[in-house]
């Protein structure tokens, strides 16, 4: 029963299905979705969203601001962008 646990504590839609519940900010990507969006990066302060995350097909990075509140970088795109790192949008080849 243990082993059950912390495999469906480690399935994204656990998490996804909480916070979406939880915190207001917290988005799934239109181009994801709750099975698949993994956070990479939360917030430091007091909200409780993500910054960066990724999924089988894309990268992201939460703007908090315009439609959508994110940036989407595929990542056949990042892998031909030299210097891409995936915590920093600065890097994004656009």
């Amino acid at each position: 029963m243990v082993a059950g646990v912390v495999v469906v504590a480690n399935v994204p839609i656990v998490s996804n299905a909480w916070s979406t519940a939880t915190e207001p900010a917290y988005v799934i990507p239109a181009e994801s979705s709750m099975w698949r969006f993994t956070p990479t990066q939360m917030n430091d302060g007091s909200g409780d969203w993500w910054v960066y995350g990724q999924d089988d097909r894309n990268y992201y990075y939460f703007t908090g601001s315009g439609e959508p509140p994110y940036l989407v970088m595929s990542k056949a795109e990042a892998n031909a962008c030299a210097g891409f790192e995936s915590t920093n949008h600065l890097t994004w080849c656009r």
